[in-house]
């Protein structure tokens, strides 16, 4: 994606949805990256259950963790889909 956007490539693409949907794809991709390093790092600093427990406690990771499941997952997932199939339309590609 990176390479993507500095070598311009994005703005060679016709279709305004494709190119909407490619970097909503990316946002959310790099959102959930980003939470996924802050959790890890949370929790690696605990030594034992206890500091778990403690650590879920004061972060609401679990709430955290359930919308992600629940909620940004399944958006990832669809728009996956819904870029695939824009690209095969796009770009006549058979499946």
């Amino acid at each position: 994606m990176e390479q993507l956007k500095s070598a311009g490539a994005l703005r060679q693409i016709d279709n305004t949805e494709l190119v909407e949907k490619i970097t909503a794809y990316e946002e959310l991709t790099r959102h959930l990256d980003e939470d996924y390093i802050t959790d890890k790092s949370i929790f690696e600093t605990a030594s034992n259950m206890n500091d778990v427990k403690i650590m879920v406690n004061k972060y609401d990771k679990v709430a955290l963790l359930e919308a992600r499941v629940h909620s940004e997952v399944p958006m990832l997932i669809r728009l996956a889909e819904e870029l695939i199939q824009l690209l095969r339309t796009e770009y006549s590609l058979d499946e």
